[in-house]
């Protein structure tokens, strides 16, 4: 009888238990971020959670973790883009991730071992930084 009313008041409020049930699976599930594996001649971007051997020490450090498995130098660099006219005092970022390290990172990396763009679309009077990855001593992009 208990097991009748309660089937009934999941029928007569499906909407209501599969929202309720939506909000529960999705909150109830482990946090994701970005992680980038570095190698000799490519890399791989993946997913991992706060369990993951990998980054578990380092987890609250950053949104997204580079691992450099290359055997040189990885460079994470700023490039700034804006609608005055070209600086040429302008001294990009550059943080060094050393062969067989990890480097957890909350930069957004807009480019991937690729030479960036030299403009971009900006709104009037503003300016706006990017992030890209190469690879350490190289007069060539990947």
């Amino acid at each position: 009888m208990h097991l009748k009313s309660i089937l009934g008041f999941i029928l007569r409020n499906w909407v209501i238990v599969a929202i309720i049930g939506a909000v529960l699976y999705f909150n109830l599930q482990p946090e994701k971020k970005k992680i980038i594996i570095v190698d000799n001649n490519s890399y791989n971007i993946d997913e991992v959670t706060d369990d993951d051997a990998r980054v578990k020490v380092i987890w609250e450090k950053g949104n997204t973790f580079i691992i450099n498995n290359s055997y040189r130098n990885v460079i994470l660099e700023s490039v700034s883009y804006s609608t005055g006219s070209f600086s040429s005092t302008y001294t990009p970022d550059e943080y060094s991730i050393k062969s067989n390290t990890t480097y957890p990172t909350s930069k957004h990396i807009s480019y991937f071992f690729i030479e960036p763009p030299q403009s971009i679309t900006v709104r009037s009077g503003g300016s706006t930084t990017r992030w890209f990855l190469r690879y350490s001593s190289s007069s060539n992009f990947y």
